[in-house]
């Protein structure tokens, strides 16, 4: 089996996390929200949802900053047919990702990231993986110092 390697470190000082709190859980919210935004060439950069209780769900979406006008708009009009649901705007986020052939799907490597960043005691808003990357959102005020010690941790 070849050894998982990190090749190199990117970041993104320009994200935003959109909220969605309160959402029924058996709504279609998700698959509307995601096709209005594609057909506003916005894109979804992460989805994920946490779930307070068996009615509700929190459905959040992390998109580019430039893009905030055009999603909130998007978001809004879904909003006023839920009732009982809100939107709430994280503009303070940014992103550092882990980058090689296999990084996200091996489990040390994700594990070691995530010790990383809490050793630098940065909170975690989300992660993100694919075969080739795995992507952490953050305060975007600590991107620089994670990127610096994600690089020494894992570059050299």
């Amino acid at each position: 089996m070849e050894r998982v390697v990190v090749r190199g470190i990117s970041h993104d000082r320009a994200s935003v996390i959109m909220a969605l709190v309160g959402v029924p859980r058996s709504s279609k919210v998700p698959t509307q929200v995601v096709t209005q935004l594609a057909e506003r060439d916005i894109q979804v950069k992460s989805f994920f949802h946490g779930a307070p209780g068996r009615e509700r769900v929190d459905l959040f979406f992390v998109i580019s900053q430039g893009d905030l006008d055009g999603a909130r708009a998007v978001i809004e009009g879904c909003l006023r047919r839920l009732k009982g649901a809100r939107l709430s705007v994280n503009q303070r986020i940014g992103s550092v990702s882990l980058v090689g052939s296999g990084v996200g799907s091996e489990g040390a490597i994700i594990s070691k990231m995530l010790a990383t960043l809490a050793r630098l005691r940065i909170h975690v808003e989300g992660l993100a993986t694919s075969e080739v990357k795995v992507t952490c959102f953050l305060e975007r005020s600590a991107v620089e110092r994670a990127v610096l010690e994600l690089h020494k941790t894992f570059i050299g």
